[in-house]
């Protein structure tokens, strides 16, 4: 039987090779999942968990995504409930690794927050149930106990103003969490024409 000398050399580069193609496939396994979330209209995916949350921290962001949208009432609508959704992505700030330097935004999922609704209270709808009667939780349909951010980052909040026939009712949205606030999501309901 013939031993064969092997070269110490040739093992190391063997052993540093597959370090190299652990890395670079562990990294492309990394950078195909943060990509395959799915688009912000396909919530489909994106799953609702608030019963382990936490609050942001003032580097986090709430980016609007969906305003409800102003829009001219009709007549049958005065003095009715108008429903309107607003969506939020929420994103923290992550160094990047290995040597790309500066820093990415990531989606937080789990993120508790608070509504402030506000508007003319004559016009917002009181009917939705579940919410406390505290001001900026009036006409909140999203029950308090769906108040977090779902599996891809986004915050949804469903409210309810209602349609003067005499002027135009202003409405903002705003969210908070921890030490972070959103920017005011606002919108005008405007009077019916005549």
């Amino acid at each position: 039987m013939e031993i064969k000398n092997v070269s110490t050399k040739s093992v190391r580069a063997g052993s540093k090779s597959g370090i190299r193609t652990r890395i670079v496939f562990g990294s492309l396994i990394m950078v195909l999942w943060v990509c395959s979330a799915p688009e912000d209209e396909n919530t489909g995916y994106c799953r609702l968990s608030c019963t382990e949350t936490s609050l942001a921290a003032s580097d986090y962001k709430f980016a609007k995504k969906i305003s409800p949208g102003g829009f001219s009432c009709a007549l049958d609508e005065v003095d009715a409930g108008v429903v309107g959704i607003a969506k939020w992505l929420v994103t923290a700030p992550i160094d990047r690794i290995g040597g790309a330097g500066g820093s990415a935004e990531v989606e937080r999922s789990g993120i508790a927050f608070n509504v402030d609704f506000g508007g003319d209270p004559r016009f917002i709808d009181t009917t939705p149930a579940g919410n406390t009667d505290e001001p900026g939780h009036l006409g909140v349909i999203t029950p308090q106990s769906e108040w977090c951010s779902d599996s891809c980052g986004l915050a949804t909040v469903e409210v309810s103003g209602t349609c003067s026939a005499d002027k135009d009712i202003d409405y903002s949205l705003i969210l908070n969490s921890g030490a972070a606030v959103s920017e005011a999501m606002t919108w005008t309901h405007k009077k019916p024409e005549e």
